[in-house]
C-alpha cells in the first residue's frame, strides 16, 4: 500500500511541475522570424522542470509594473534597445508597447526583459527561449539578443 501511495504522490507532483507553454513568434529587426515553442528557457540553472518564463518589468504612468503571464497579450513591440549582451551591469531599459488581445494598447517606460533565473554563463540583454528542432521534433534552447528584437506576437 505504501508503494502505491508513493507512486501516486510522485505522479501528482510531476503533474504540478508541468508548466503551461507560452508559444510566440519573434520578429527580428532584420525581418527574420523565430517560431517559439515557449517564451522561457529550457533549463533553469540545470533544473529542467523548474518553472521558466520571461518577465517584463517597467513603469506604467510612473507605477512599477511586472508581467509574466502573457495570456491576455497579443503582441509587444520593443523600442530603444541597442546594447549588446554583457556579463554584468544589468539589463538595458527601453520602451515596450503591449497590445492586448482586446485591442487595448499600453506602453511601459524603463522596461526590461528578465529571465526567471540566471546561470553563471548567462548574460544580460539576452533572452532564452524554447524552439522545436524540425528535424528531430525535440525541444531546444536558443538565445536571442534583445537589441535584435522588433516585436513578439503571442499565439
Amino acid at each position: 500500500m505504501k508503494f502505491i501511495t508513493a507512486v501516486l504522490t510522485v505522479f501528482f507532483l510531476s503533474l504540478t511541475c508541468i508548466q503551461a507553454q507560452t508559444p510566440a513568434v519573434i520578429t527580428l529587426k532584420d525581418g527574420k522570424t523565430i517560431d517559439i515553442h515557449h517564451f522561457g528557457q529550457l533549463n533553469c540553472n540545470g533544473a529542467r522542470y523548474q518553472r521558466s518564463y520571461i518577465m517584463v518589468k517597467g513603469d506604467y504612468n510612473g507605477v512599477s509594473t511586472e508581467l509574466k503571464d502573457y495570456s491576455k497579450i497579443a503582441s509587444m513591440e520593443l523600442q530603444g534597445f541597442t546594447k549588446p549582451p554583457v556579463a554584468s551591469v544589468g539589463n538595458e531599459k527601453g520602451k515596450i508597447t503591449f497590445t492586448r488581445k482586446d485591442g487595448v494598447t499600453v506602453t511601459l517606460d524603463n522596461a526590461e526583459l528578465l529571465l526567471s533565473c540566471y546561470g553563471a554563463g548567462d548574460k544580460y540583454n539576452q533572452i532564452k527561449v524554447q524552439l522545436v528542432n524540425p528535424l528531430t521534433d525535440k525541444i531546444i534552447e536558443s538565445t536571442v539578443d534583445v537589441k535584435d528584437i522588433k516585436m513578439i506576437n503571442f499565439k
